[in-house]
């Protein structure tokens, strides 16, 4: 009876033991570790570690929950954050550009962790530097005001001033049968009857579907330095409000926008030009 006893006393004793010890692993357990490994202008992506399943993890936004958060639900596939055993993913798309979150993650014995990140971009030039001209004045061929632009330099030349500047010029202007207006390469100025610009070197154009306001705010050559091919040497029937893209000799690439015409052999066309440095 007393070896019974004793035994019982025994197996009570190793029983509280291995009750206390799990316990004391489990309060022990580490708080969550949130790893922020890559950033972009509307996504981030990482890892959480945690001694135990997460109980919930919040997207913060200016101190409060961004819609759709917290999240509890860490086994569906295609959810934000997805995984277990204390191995998280973390794949958070359709952020705001340049915005700066908060993202706190507590375990299930509410122990967390936070990390704040900022989404790339919102408002930081991605393209390349441009130089605008505004409200420059080309004559048509018998206006006295010069016909040939340099978009180097916001240069405009006369027929006189032509052919000493005929390295730089890459646009100019003219009025076709019709009273078509028309930008035209200096390469083909001549073949079209106008005068000829010697040397004059070759540009293509072509028209955008851009808008005035659209043109008006770029401050960088992101919208047009890829994806606009022109192919043609002049671009005809040019109307006040419309926006072209020209590609001159140098691979130099830009926009003209027309601002104001008067028709005619004897008139003017009035433009606005934004163009790579």
């Amino acid at each position: 009876m007393k070896k019974v006893f004793n035994l019982s006393i025994i197996l009570a004793a190793l029983t509280a033991a291995l009750t206390f010890s799990s316990c004391g692993n489990n309060e022990d357990a580490e708080a969550p570790e949130i790893i922020i490994s890559s950033v972009t202008d509307n996504s981030v992506f990482g890892q959480i570690l945690t001694d135990n399943d997460l109980k919930s993890v919040d997207l913060q936004q200016d101190g409060r929950s961004v819609t759709g958060w917290p999240k509890t639900d860490f086994k569906t596939v295609g959810q934000p954050i997805v995984g277990k055993d204390g191995n998280y993913t973390i794949n958070i798309f359709g952020l705001t550009a340049g915005t700066k979150y908060k993202l706190v993650a507590v375990d299930k014995n509410d122990k967390q962790d936070s990390k704040e990140f900022t989404t790339t971009g919102g408002g930081t030039t991605t393209g390349g530097e441009i130089q605008t001209w505004s409200a420059k004045l080309l004559g048509a061929q018998n206006s006295s005001n010069g016909s040939a632009f340099a978009s180097i330099d916001g240069g405009i030349f006369s027929q006189s001033q032509s052919n000493a500047n005929a390295n730089i010029i890459d646009i100019t202007y003219g009025v076709l049968s019709g009273n078509s207006g028309a930008f035209i390469s200096p390469s083909t100025r001549g073949s079209l009857g106008f005068n000829t610009i010697t040397g004059g070197t070759i540009t293509h154009f072509v028209k955008t579907t851009f808008t005035a306001a659209q043109f008006t705010a770029m401050t960088d050559d992101e919208e047009f330095a890829t994806g606009i091919t022109a192919t043609a040497t002049d671009v005809r029937n040019i109307a006040v409000g419309d926006v072209y893209f020209f590609q001159n000799a140098a691979g130099k690439k830009g926009l003209i926008h027309v601002s104001a015409l008067v028709a005619g052999a004897s008139g003017s066309v009035t433009i606005n030009v934004k163009v790579q440095k």
